[in-house]
């Protein structure tokens, strides 16, 4: 994040210690300092105090152009008037803080919140890892951000809440902290068809409380899969001729496709296709959406690959070539693109 002073809170003597642990966190790169801050900080009484070494350095912080730090990263005004836990601007993306609460909300790193952090964090560092983005799996590797386990859709809100709030959350407010740029969501569409949203309720609460919520474009992680990918995993041979079947399928059936189940209802079931047609407890659209699926294909397709298929994201032999992966669609590579530099303008 970017760092700035209020001029008059530099000149304040008894926070020199606050303003060198806060150059610690630039010098050890977890933040940097705003370009507009340079001026103010030469001329203070802690900036001439602190010497041309660390003037130096800070000007080096302002300037550098990394992968990851830009104009676009929350700033961080330390004010010694700001109220104790801090305010927010999120419009502005900028957070105020006197110089203590400073300290704690710099030691943070920004949370990715997932379902599953073991799966849903693996899938991105996966993507990050298949598109090159060394700055993302570098991000992390420094703890600039880290992913947080919301165990499932359910607590997302709530975990994302509870980053500002705390457990027991006082009505005045009185314990929390403005740690809304601190926290960004990420969840799966489970969109069954196109312009199903059943988790619409979901990203308006999260949207209260976090820096960003990105609801997948396609129904779940697995749907993002190249199918050179797929089939390194699969090695049974009935599974990876469901391989190929299913990227017969359009674009638009694959991101639907639940490729976990295929189209079962029940775990033992396994319709055919005209039951799946008749069947009115099926959504039209889903019927409608699948309905030109060859029915040899179908016989492949019914029982899906399984419950273990998220496997792949985290097991190290499976891997993928650093930046040689097709992505199944060009809007999924966009997709993960803009997933990946949210969070790095959020750090």
């Amino acid at each position: 994040m970017r760092i700035k002073f209020e001029r008059q809170t530099l000149d304040k003597e008894n926070l020199y210690p606050v303003f060198d642990i806060v150059l610690r966190f630039v010098e050890s790169g977890r933040h940097s300092f705003d370009i507009d801050a340079i001026n103010d900080i030469e001329e203070s009484s802690w900036g001439k105090r602190a010497g041309d070494t660390a003037i130096d350095l800070i000007k080096q912080s302002a300037l550098m152009t990394s992968h990851y730090s830009s104009d676009q990263n929350p700033l961080v005004v330390i004010d010694d008037t700001a109220p104790s836990g801090g305010v927010v601007d999120l419009e502005r993306r900028l957070t105020r803080v006197e110089p203590l609460d400073a300290i704690y909300f710099l030691t943070l790193p920004f949370a990715v919140i997932v379902e599953n952090e073991i799966f849903d964090g693996s899938f991105l560092l996966w993507m990050a890892k298949s598109t090159n983005n060394q700055s993302f799996i570098s991000a992390y590797r420094r703890n600039l951000f880290q992913f947080r386990h919301a165990g499932g859709k359910g607590g997302l809100s709530n975990s994302s809440k509870v980053f500002s709030d705390g457990v027991w959350p006082r009505s005045d407010g009185a314990y929390s902290r403005a740690l809304q740029l601190w926290n960004g969501v990420m969840l799966d569409s489970d969109a069954e068809f196109p312009q199903h949203r059943p988790n619409d309720g979901i990203v308006k609460a999260c949207q209260e409380t976090a820096a960003w919520v990105h609801e997948l474009q396609a129904r779940s992680i697995e749907n993002y899969l190249p199918k050179e990918a797929l089939l390194k995993f699969l090695q049974n041979p009935a599974d990876r001729a469901r391989v190929y079947k299913y990227f017969e399928l359009s674009d638009e059936q694959r991101n639907h496709y639940n490729l976990k189940k295929g189209f079962k209802k029940k775990q033992d079931s396994e319709p055919s296709k005209s039951d799946f047609q008749a069947d009115l407890n099926t959504p039209a659209e889903v019927r409608t959406l699948y309905r030109n699926v060859p029915d040899e294909a179908w016989s492949f397709l019914v029982t899906g690959f399984g419950a273990g298929l998220s496997q792949i994201f985290v097991d190290e032999q499976h891997r993928p070539n650093t930046g040689v992966i097709e992505f199944p669609t060009a809007a999924a590579r966009e997709e993960v693109d803009a997933i990946l530099k949210k969070v790095l303008r959020s750090v």
